[in-house]
């Protein structure tokens, strides 16, 4: 397996057992992120982003975006069910911290 197979192997591997958008995103898209491992050109990058696991890569990320909304908009009218008047601070804590 070429290094190049290897690369698109991970990336498949995190779509199906990443169901965050935010590491997804930084894991594929950041500047040492695995698609950037695929090109070390402009014309190989572009050939990168037309890729269909490009395509399928930004759809994931998509669904996973979408989902995390819809539950953050249940979230927040819960608070307001609790709380209709308003007067509520919302606290965001990262999952993995103790």
């Amino acid at each position: 397996m070429t290094e190049c197979e290897q690369i698109e192997h991970q990336i498949r591997e995190l779509l199906v057992r990443e169901a965050r958008a935010a590491p997804l995103s930084n894991a594929l898209f950041q500047p040492d992120g695995l698609f950037s491992r695929l090109a070390e050109t402009e014309a190989e990058r572009r050939l990168v982003a037309q890729s269909s696991l490009f395509r399928e890569a930004q759809k994931r990320l998509s669904e996973l975006q979408r989902q995390e909304a819809a539950e953050f908009g249940r979230v927040v009218q819960q608070a307001h069910m609790v709380e209709p008047g308003g007067g509520l601070w919302l606290h965001l804590e990262h999952p993995n911290k103790s």
